[in-house]
């Protein structure tokens, strides 16, 4: 390795040069650089650390015989946006790296470990005349509790290696130290300096930092499940047909759910390639993101993901996910404003309010920016305990119906907490505005709701399945944009009671058109159970068979069109027996 420095006011900023297996020789910083960045490690870090990590800077005690003190600050430089959402490096600020884990290291052996408090502060203890160099760490971790979690940043066009910003090899002497490290945007007035973006890993890492205090601000016990995230200068808008992390095509940021070894993990991947679309600075996008691992983590999530815009008419489950992951990074950054840089010099971007109805006559249950507009409303006007209850109790624990904002709805009206009228009386307001049905009625099923979004096809939002009867099932493409299948109308709602004569081994039917095919999801309790998946054009029915419990089953159908033009109309029958 060659350790590269630069000196910036009190701070020594420091990069590492790996060489190894697809790393080239050396490098030098320009002239004219910005604060030199650091590169991924892309071997085993270190063994476990001899000093657990603590929580917090500790107090000043004396220090052991034959150590010292080493204290300092762990901060990284922050690109702040303008207000066309474009990224504004003429106003970069220097944040701490709050709850990042800074160490001290001779060679591979950690001397000592500690997490960054929240001022940006740090204390190590370690044996004099000792050569070593601090590490600051892109992770969280806190095991001591009350609140528990365990988060990273990686890059996955490296192996998945850890970020870290090392510094130089120094020595410990005989007497205490102040010694700080930051990690630098590599920005050098035009251009980000090759191999030289530290910071980013740090902005991404204290957003999350961020939502697991928010959280816990509301439930101080809360054990957060691991949360990876994987940043690279190299991810790009490009591959989003065919996305391959490893090269860093990814086709936007995105969050991931998925059962690896019969664990499910979850992670959110990251755009940065410059001139093209850089998000690690862009927390509002960032923040929406994690509002999906929340999501996933803490409550249900019945999102069919795929594209979508804010101006789109959505499938109910999708358009209440996004619009939930846009609200959420508002109501923890404290900040209505949804900002978004992207372009040649990361020059170009848009920004919009949460707090905005849409002015049009296509707002509905249907439509994200309805949806994050009425929560953002309600938590601006009742705090995040009652939208926290919502999620993690009767959507999580008692509902039948799939997530979307009738659940939701339903959900905060059944808390009947103390104070709960109240609450109750804004949301009835906000989703009014929005053209929720609110009446007498008003159901986790969405029973009573007159808004079809422009098309009688698209209600009853739940329709009544019978027993061993063919039930007929009618889509829409109105609102299809390009190939994707998560628009309104495109997707169908069914329910059945199942008493305890009609439950066990039993088989779901639709028989459709030739130029289409249908997909199906069976789900109790929120659920999946059985499904049958795409097959080949041609086909006339699709079937699948398995047990089913007594109680509310709901099948969700989808439309796939498999000739063009679209064959009309593009009705099937859906049956269970």
């Amino acid at each position: 390795m060659q350790a590269l420095m630069k000196s910036v006011g009190a701070f020594t900023m420091v990069a590492i040069v790996l060489l190894g297996p697809g790393c080239g020789g050396g490098s030098s910083a320009p002239a004219n650089a910005g604060p030199v960045a650091t590169q991924p490690v892309t071997t085993p870090l270190a063994p476990t650390p001899v000093v657990p990590p603590t929580t917090s800077t500790p107090p000043a005690v004396p220090a052991p015989a034959n150590t010292v003190v080493v204290s300092g600050t762990a901060t990284y430089e922050f690109v702040p946006a303008r207000d066309s959402g474009a990224l504004n490096y003429a106003a970069i600020v220097n944040k701490p790296a709050r709850g990042a884990t800074i160490q001290a290291l001779a060679g591979s052996a950690v001397l000592a470990s500690a997490v960054v408090s929240e001022q940006g502060n740090f204390s190590l203890t370690l044996p004099v005349n000792t050569t070593y160099f601090l590490r600051l760490r892109a992770e969280l971790v806190s095991t001591m509790g009350p609140a528990t979690w365990t988060a990273s940043v990686k890059d996955n066009t490296s192996g998945n290696a850890l970020w870290v910003v090392d510094g130089l090899a120094v020595s410990s002497g005989t007497a205490n130290a102040t010694r700080s490290i930051s990690a630098g945007s590599g920005w050098d007035g035009s251009r980000y300096t090759s191999g030289a973006r530290a910071a980013g890993p740090f902005a991404i890492l204290d957003m999350v930092f961020t939502s697991f205090k928010f959280i816990a601000q509301t439930q101080p016990t809360v054990n957060f499940p691991p949360l990876d995230v994987f940043w690279s200068p190299n991810n790009t808008t490009a591959g989003s047909s065919s996305n391959d992390p490893a090269t860093g095509e990814l086709g936007g940021t995105f969050f991931l759910e998925k059962t690896i070894n019969s664990v499910l993990t979850r992670s959110i991947y990251v755009l940065g390639q410059e001139n093209d679309d850089t998000d690690e600075y862009d927390v509002a996008l960032v923040g929406h993101e994690i509002g999906h691992y929340v999501q996933s983590a803490f409550s249900s999530d019945h999102s069919l993901g795929g594209s979508h815009s804010r101006v789109n008419k959505l499938d109910m489950t999708l358009a209440f996910s996004e619009g939930w992951g846009t609200a959420w990074s508002s109501m923890m950054r404290g900040n209505p404003i949804y900002a978004d840089s992207f372009g040649l010099g990361q020059s170009r971007g848009f920004m919009f309010s949460v707090l905005t109805v849409p002015s049009d006559s296509d707002r509905g249950w249907y439509r994200e920016d309805s949806i994050f507009s009425a929560l953002y409303a309600l938590f601006a006007s009742h705090g995040f305990a009652p939208i926290w209850q919502t999620l993690t109790g009767p959507m999580l624990k008692t509902q039948d119906a799939l997530a979307t904002v009738f659940s939701f709805a339903d959900g905060i009206r059944s808390l009947g907490s103390a104070g709960n009228s109240a609450v109750i009386s804004t949301l009835n307001s906000v989703l009014a505005a929005q053209n929720v049905f609110t009446g007498a009625g008003a159901d986790q099923w969405g029973s009573g709701e007159t808004n079809n979004g422009g098309s009688a096809a698209n209600l009853p939002i739940y329709s009544a399945l019978a027993f061993n009867t063919a039930t007929p099932v009618c889509f829409t493409n109105d609102n299809q944009v390009g190939k994707a299948r998560n628009k309104l109308g495109m997707v169908k709602y069914f329910r059945i009671k199942l008493s305890p004569a009609q439950a066990g081994f039993r088989t779901v039917i639709a028989n459709f058109q030739t130029g289409r095919d249908l997909d199906f999801e069976v789900l109790q309790n929120r659920v999946l159970v059985l499904s049958a998946g795409r097959d080949s054009a041609g086909e006339m029915s699709e079937s699948v068979s398995g047990t089913l419990s007594a109680g509310e089953v709901v099948i969700r159908v989808s439309d796939f069109i498999t000739t063009t033009p679209p064959v009309s109309p593009n009705c099937a029958t859906l049956t269970i027996r």
